[in-house]
């Protein structure tokens, strides 16, 4: 997945994914503030964190 964020022509790393799980229930958030979630019948969600800089 992360093969389709392009290289940054300047050299920064690219951003990483952080994997938690909040009450049972994994959640992978990009650093640019991409969260993929489950929803309650188990299928992927993938929305924008509000509060996150990059919006």
């Amino acid at each position: 997945m992360d093969a389709t964020i392009p290289v940054d022509v300047l050299g920064a790393p690219r951003p990483r994914w952080t994997l938690t799980w909040l009450e049972g229930k994994p959640i992978a958030e990009l650093a640019t503030g991409v969260l993929v979630e489950l929803d309650e019948n188990g299928e992927a969600v993938v929305r924008h964190a509000p509060d996150d800089d990059f919006a």
